[in-house]
Order: C-alpha cells, then sequence, then structure tokens
C-alpha cells in the first residue's frame, strides 16, 4: 500500500492509543499503524479507531471494582446504540438506563450484559441478530459450507 501524500510505500510500525473515559486512561499498546518513512505521517481509519474504542471499553467493564454512569453511556455509544435499543437489549426501561447514566448507579449485571455486547460488536457479530435462534438449534457459520469438508 502507497502512501497517498508522495505515493512512497506504507510500513507497519507500531502504535500506541489512549483512550480517556469518564477519568480513567486506558493506553493500548497492541496496534500498529501504517506510516510513510517520506512523509513521517501515521494514520488509522475510523474503523480501527472504533476497535480501540471497544477495547478499552471491555476493560474498563471489566477493572475496576465499580464503574459510573460515564462509563455506561461512553460503551453505549461504542457500539453504536440509543438509551431505547440498550434499554431493550437488557430487557429494561430506558428510565432505568438513564438513570444508570446519569446517577452512577451501574449494577454488575448492568456491566455484564454490557460487556457481552461490546464482545459481540467486537467479535464482529451484528447486535440485530441477537435472540433470532430458531427453537433450541443455533448455527454458527457459513450455512452454505459442509463442516465436514473444512481444511
Amino acid at each position: 500500500m502507497n502512501c497517498p501524500n508522495c505515493k512512497f510505500k506504507l510500513t507497519a510500525v507500531p502504535y500506541v492509543h489512549v483512550t480517556k473515559i469518564a477519568g480513567y486512561t486506558v493506553t493500548d499498546k497492541s496496534g500498529l499503524s501504517l506510516a510513510c518513512p517520506k512523509c513521517v505521517g501515521k494514520s488509522i481509519n475510523s474503523e480501527v479507531l472504533a476497535q480501540y474504542e471497544r477495547r478499552a471499553v471491555c476493560h474498563l467493564l471489566t477493572a475496576p471494582p465499580t464503574i459510573d454512569g460515564a462509563v455506561l453511556r461512553y460503551a453505549r455509544k461504542a457500539i453504536g446504540l440509543t438509551r431505547a435499543e440498550l434499554a431493550a437489549f437488557l430487557g429494561v426501561s430506558e428510565r432505568q438506563i438513564d438513570a444508570c447514566e446519569t446517577d452512577s448507579m451501574v449494577t454488575r449485571q448492568m456491566r455484564l450484559a454490557l460487556l457481552g455486547l461490546v464482545m459481540c460488536v467486537e467479535g464482529g457479530g451484528d447486535l440485530q441478530d441477537l435472540g433470532r435462534a430458531k427453537g433450541k438449534e443455533l448455527v454458527i457459520g457459513d450455512p452454505g459450507k459442509d463442516p465436514s469438508t473444512a481444511a
């Protein structure tokens, strides 16, 4: 891949991403970025940025003993849900979501449920497909491929 500015060949270099969420700082040193040695510019696209944000949220939902409503709000926005949509996924009222986000009352159950939603999105899942299994059968993988012929 070439630099859009000077057409020089881009190379992968270490990338450190810092996400600040509600008084917490999450530093992710696991990434690589494409950089132009000639222009000395680094870039990441919006999807990669969204992945960093979702990973930061996953760590915050599991690491500190307590979190406040601002972390919950950040997590909800990181997976692209409105308060009403999150309430529907969690089976609670929109008013409960509002109370958690504004009054800093985030229960353990809410944290775990939200972590599951974030991990679903981070794993490439589609939240719209949640809860749509037919009966007791759940098919995972490509329905057009026979698993016995997989390499």
